[in-house]
C-alpha cells in the first residue's frame, strides 16, 4: 500500500494558484484596443490614399530569374513615377502566369531577399542583438561604383510594396522610417535599435 508520506499527492486543478495565469488589467486591454483601432484606421487611410492616387492602366515588368535584381532595377528605374502608380504586373520571362497577384508577391519577396540581404553590402543589421536593417555605414566602399542607384531603386521598391499592398522580406529600423518621414529621432529610438550604443550614450550624459 503506498505511503502517504512519500507519494506525491495529485492536486485538484481547481485549487491551483491563479497567479500562474495573470489576467491583464483593464487599462492594458483599453490601451491595446486603442492602439489596434488607431492602426486599423491608418491602414484604411493608406488604402484610401492609394485608391485615390491609382492611375488607369497597367504597367508590366518582365524579368528573368537568373538576372532578377538587375532586370528589376533596369526596368523600374527607367519609368516615370506617374507610370508606377498604375496596376503593377510582373512577368517572369519564358513563364506563363496564371495568377498575376501570386507572381507579384513572389517578385516582391525574392527581390527584397536579394536587395536587402546584408551580404550584398547595402544594408546591415542594426546591432548584434537587433536584426532590423539599416543602411550600411561603409556602403561608400561598395565594390559597385554605381551602388547609389541600388539605394534609389530600394526607395522605389519599398514605395511600390506599400502602394500595391505587398510584403517585403525585411524589417527596417524605426530610425530609418523616421528619416524617410523627416521626423526627429529620439534617444528611445536608439535604445530599440542598439541597446549597447544607447547605454554608452547614457553613460556620458
Amino acid at each position: 500500500m503506498p505511503d502517504s508520506q512519500t507519494t506525491p499527492q495529485r492536486k485538484d486543478p481547481k485549487n491551483m494558484p491563479t497567479s500562474f495565469h495573470p489576467t491583464p488589467s483593464r487599462h492594458a486591454h483599453t490601451e491595446y484596443f486603442t492602439s489596434y483601432r488607431t492602426f486599423k484606421s491608418k491602414v484604411y487611410e493608406l488604402r484610401q490614399l492609394r485608391e485615390s492616387k491609382l492611375e488607369d492602366g497597367v504597367v508590366r515588368i518582365s524579368v528573368g530569374r537568373p538576372s532578377l535584381l538587375n532586370d528589376s532595377i533596369d526596368q523600374i528605374m527607367k519609368l516615370e513615377p506617374s507610370v508606377l502608380r498604375k496596376k503593377l504586373r510582373i512577368d517572369f520571362k519564358n513563364e506563363e502566369a496564371l495568377d498575376h497577384d501570386g507572381v507579384s508577391r513572389e517578385w516582391f519577396y525574392k527581390v527584397s531577399m536579394r536587395l536587402l540581404n546584408p551580404d550584398y553590402g547595402l544594408f546591415q543589421y542594426a546591432s548584434k542583438t537587433n536584426f532590423s536593417l539599416q543602411i550600411n555605414r561603409i556602403s561608400a566602399h561598395h565594390p559597385d561604383p554605381e551602388h547609389i542607384k541600388f539605394y534609389r531603386f530600394a526607395g522605389r521598391f519599398i514605395a511600390l510594396a506599400l502602394f500595391n499592398g505587398n510584403i517585403i522580406c525585411s524589417n527596417l529600423t524605426t530610425c530609418f522610417y523616421k528619416q524617410l518621414l523627416n521626423r526627429k529621432i529620439t534617444i528611445d529610438d536608439i535604445e530599440k535599435m542598439d541597446t549597447y550604443y544607447f547605454n554608452s550614450l547614457k553613460s556620458i550624459e
